[in-house]
This record gives structure tokens, sequence and C-alpha cells, in this order.
């Protein structure tokens, strides 16, 4: 850029790390803030600087510059109030952010902006060709070996998904021949992959679950399941094999990415190019975390989110490229991870505290709202699957203590959850009713901007507790919760029986006053028809009140009548739109000392 020029270049935020001696657009660094692609051009024509005119020439080319003027004519169409002024005369007027994230290639990813709705953004991969290095494969013989306690050496693991008919697999009565040899012929598709890449990083060993455990063998199971989190925790890369549905497949797979989405070379600049980004892609990485992309069939086990989370390391062969996680950083081939808030990343920043007080409690309900729509062959396996991560975040120390699935930090909020599908009371007992891991279903929590400061909780919770069968984060056998709160006691009356997949719902009438409510309350689980007949008193504890004026209720029924404890039979929402109702059933509470809540 010319030093006599007084405006602040377009591309100062790339100049972040250049001497302010040596580099006029240094000055400027300081300046946040997106330009519009006229002022690219100005800086490019009459400032000089060859950063910005690698940025326009970029978007002017014909493929690319169809692209953003798309999301214009949709934006202008939406009639959207935060659309870009001016861009209706003037296509120019679009925003770009161009910005450098920490990506494995060292290249950028521009922004365009017809508004500032994410709708209206497009994304571009601009980068410059690396020099790629490559390894010799490395030949040798496969075998399962046992280590030494202690033992150290660098691994890999493997995450694949195991298909309904698997016969290649550890066994009590071929672990001595698999500890010999194994013909390279018989391992299936996906492990002779995984083994390449092993060798191709020169790493000698690598860790497959249906290798490496015992398959006939409870016992073996049951001690090396509760070792996942050292297992994958100290593995020097997790490869994980996302589109094969069972070990025959291919690990690897030819992607057509390239023909949706080709590379432009940018005119003016050497060995530059271009790619437009695939638009809303990713989620199943994103920070929101409750998406599924059902093309991924890896990342829709439950198993899985711990091998993902637990690993320092990974990389994904899909069906179109491949992804990376680190526990700093992501990176993909089409560059979609480089624009979304990766929840992996913030999980561990959270686990370090570097996100602030309470932070990892809000994380945690994320990852079950995901965990919770996530497939698993076994009841009893939730809590296991479950239990590496949690063993993991209980040693951060930033969540108090681990109690069936929820921590002891903000635990009223997280204790207002509620059931969006499936609605299975679990027949193995896995927690208390109080717990999101009683029932089997989709579980969501009232997240407003993922702030604790938006609720306010009329319950006081004087104890806690969950007895498990080893760890803290192990199985769990029983627990309790007593609390002291505002209730009153209701008669339901069934509204609608339910079926096999609908929970029954019920009207609630104050018998003393008459009062009856209009909004109904349906349960968290089937019942059978004989379960739902024998619900005909209720007791509604006044839990709180969340943004926008939502209340809560927890529904309650008594054991028996010869016990003072309750179990959780469902949340009751009132909204401001019913607010005389909620505050008639406000104003008949009565104060309860120890409510017993197994």
């Amino acid at each position: 850029m010319n030093e006599n020029s007084s405006a602040a270049c377009a591309c100062r935020n790339l100049h972040f790390s250049c001497n302010v001696a040596t580099c006029k657009l240094a000055q400027y660094a300081n300046r946040t803030g997106n330009a519009s692609l006229k002022q690219y051009r100005r800086c490019a024509t009459e400032g000089g600087c060859q950063t910005c005119l690698t940025v326009v020439n970029a978007l002017l080319i014909p493929e690319i510059k169809s692209v953003w003027q798309d999301s214009i004519a949709q934006a202008l169409l939406s009639g959207h109030p935060r659309t870009i002024p001016g861009i209706a005369e003037d296509e120019e007027e679009i925003e770009i952010t161009v910005e450098t994230p920490q990506s494995l290639t060292g290249g950028w990813f521009l922004r365009t902006g017809a508004s500032h709705v994410s709708l209206h953004w497009r994304h571009f991969d601009l980068w410059q060709d690396p020099a790629m290095d490559s390894y010799k494969r490395q030949e040798g013989q496969v075998r399962v070996i046992d280590t030494e306690e202690g033992a150290k050496g660098r691994y890999m693991t493997l995450s694949h998904r195991w298909g309904a008919n698997e016969t290649f697999k550890l066994t009590k009565a071929n672990v001595l021949s698999m500890k010999q040899n194994m013909p390279w012929n018989s391992i299936p598709k996906v492990y002779q992959d995984a083994i390449r890449i092993t060798r191709e990083l020169q790493i000698n060993y690598i860790w497959i679950d249906s290798l490496c455990i015992i398959q006939d063998d409870l016992g073996d199971w049951k001690r090396e399941s509760i070792r996942m989190r050292t297992v994958y925790g100290n593995s020097y890369l997790n490869i994980a094999g996302c589109h094969a549905r069972e070990s025959s497949g291919d690990l690897f797979s030819l992607s057509n990415l390239t023909n949706r989405f080709p590379t432009h070379s940018v005119p003016g600049s050497v060995a530059k190019y271009i790619r437009q980004q695939p638009h809303w892609t990713h989620t199943d990485y994103g920070s929101s975390y409750t998406d599924r992309n059902n093309q991924q069939v890896l990342l829709n086990r439950g198993w899985v989110l711990q091998e993902r989370l637990l690993s320092p390391r990974i990389v994904y062969y899909d069906a179109d490229e491949l992804k990376w996680e680190c526990n700093m950083t992501t990176d993909c081939q089409c560059g979609g991870m480089n624009v979304i808030k990766n929840f992996k990343v913030d999980y561990v920043a959270a686990l370090e505290g570097s996100r602030g007080p309470g932070s990892l409690p809000v994380i945690w309900m994320l990852l079950v709202q995901r965990y919770s729509r996530l497939g698993l062959t076994y009841d009893t396996d939730r809590v296991v699957a479950l239990a590496g991560i949690a063993d993991q975040a209980l040693k951060s120390g930033y969540g108090g203590r681990y109690l069936a699935g929820l921590w002891e930090d903000n635990f009223a909020y997280q204790l207002c959850w509620w059931i969006n599908d499936t609605h299975r009371k679990v027949e193995t007992y896995l927690a208390p009713s109080w717990s999101w891991l009683s029932v089997s279903g989709a579980v969501n929590f009232v997240l407003d901007a993922s702030r604790y400061d938006t609720a306010s909780f009329a319950v006081e919770i004087i104890e806690a507790e969950c007895t498990t069968a080893n760890s803290q984060t192990g199985a769990v056998t029983g627990g309790f919760l007593k609390i002291n709160g505002k209730w009153i006691r209701l008669l339901a009356s069934i509204y609608d029986l339910g079926s096999e997949t609908k929970p029954p719902s019920y009207r609630l009438v104050h018998a003393e006053t008459g009062i009856e409510f209009s909004v109904l309350f349906e349960a968290d689980y089937i019942m059978s028809a004989e379960q739902v007949t024998t619900v005909q008193n209720v007791f509604v504890l006044f839990w709180g009140v969340f943004e926008g004026g939502r209340y809560a209720f927890i529904l309650l029924k008594q054991l028996s009548r010869d016990e003072e404890r309750f179990e959780r039979l469902g949340i009751w929402w009132h909204y401001k739109e019913t607010q005389h109702e909620t505050n008639q059933l406000l104003n008949i509470l009565q104060d309860r000392k120890v409510i017993i809540i197994v």
C-alpha cells in the first residue's frame, strides 16, 4: 500500500504478525470490521496492495462471482432488514471477510456477506499450493501383542462401525493364533487401510477394539471398557472410518467434491487458487451439536462420541474428504471446518477453564443433547459409553461432583430436561428418575444463549447423592435428591392414553378450588394401559422461571403411601400465553420441606 494513502487497507487483519517498521499495513492491524468488495478494489488499484488485488481477482472469477451474486439475490428477495445497504444498486457493496484460521494448509478463507444473516453468507478457500511430503510404506507382519502394564510407545487407534455379522474378531478360541500372525487377505478392508496409514506414519502399533478385547469374554470387556479414557486419550492419532458401514467396507472413498466445487487459478497471482466451500455443512462437528448427518454413519453411534472427544487428534475419512480435529484446531479439504465453532475444541477449552466459570456444565448439556440422539445396541452401555468423558471432565475440577449424567455445579438448571422422541423408560436401572439417563430418547435442555443467569429457581437442593458400582462415573446403583420447595397436589385425568411411540397426557385439576388447567401434561415415558390409569394424583413442584416467561414445574408421583419418596413423572411447562393460569397455580402452592426424589 502507498505510504501517502490515509485509508486503512481492507486486508489489514492479515497483518497482525507483521513488523510495523517494514510493513505499512501493520499500522492498521488493530482495526476491526469487514470491508466491501469496492473497498478491496480501491485498496488494490489506488493503494497498490497485492493481497487485496488477489482477493478481488479471486472473487471476480465468473464461477465464483455467480455464487456470491446468487446470495445477493436471495437476500434482496427475503427483504431482511439486515441486508447490506446499497447492495441492490451496487453489488460490490457486498461485505468481505478474510481470515487466516489455524489451518493445516496455511490458507485463508473468504466470506462474502449479502446480509448480516448466515443464510446469506458464502465461504471460499484461498490458498497457495504447498509441496507435499511422502512416506515410504513399511511392510511387516500383523499380529496381536500383549503389552506390559506401564509400557510406553506411540500407537494409533481406530473408530469404526460394527456390522451386523462381524466375524473377524478376537475370541478365546483364536487368541493364540492371532498372536502369531494374521494373513493379510484375512483382514477386513477397513482394518487393512488403517494399518496402511499406521505404517505410512512409521508407527508400529494400532489399537482396534474388536482385535484388542476378547469378544466372548465378559470379564475382559468390563476391564477394557473402563480403560477407554486411557486407550483413546493416549493415542497418537485416531483414525475414524466415517462412511464404511462394516469392517469389510472401504476406509477410503472416491470423492466428487472437486467436481462439485472446482478449483480456479487466481488471475495475476502465481500458484494461488480459490474454491467455493459447500454451504451450511459440517454441522455434526459444530458447537450446537444437535444435528445428525445420516451419511456420517459412524458419528451416529454412541460409543464414537467418547472416542472422538478423548482422542488428542483425529483424522476422519468420510465419503467426501479428509477432516481433522485436535484439541486446538480443525481443518478439512473443503475448508468448511474453519467457518464454524467446533465442539471438540470448545469442550477441551471448558476442561481447561479457559471458557470461564460455569462453562463445563453448559458444554456438557450440549454434549448430552447430542449423545442422547446416538445409537447404542444395549441400554446398559448408556453409562459406560459416557464414563470415559465424564472421568476426564471430573478430573478437570470445573463441574463439581458427577451425579448420574449431570454435574453438581448449576445442578438445578440441568435437572430441567425433557425428552423429544422415543420416550422409553429403560428396563434395567441406570439412574434415578431425576436423571435423563433413566429415559431413552432425545434429551433437551433450556439453553438461552448458553447462559445460566437467564433463569431463577424456586427450589433449594439440600442434598444430592449417587451410589456407583466402582468409580464416581461408573454404573449407578442408586441415588436421591432432598429438596425444599413449593408444591401442590393435583388430580390427574387421562386426556390421551398415548401409544407405542407417544407418552400419555393428562388434564390436571385442583380438587379444593376446582381450578382446571388447560395446559396438558405429558409424561416423560410411554406407559402400558394399566400404568396410565394408576396416575391419579400428582405433586406439582415449582422449579423455576426461564427467560421469556417460561415456567417449569416438575411433576412427581408418590412411590407408596407408606413412604415419603417420590419419582419424577415429567416436566410441565407454562408460558406467558397462559399467565393467568400460571398465576392461579402459583397462588395455591404450599411450602414443603425435604421432598425426597429417587
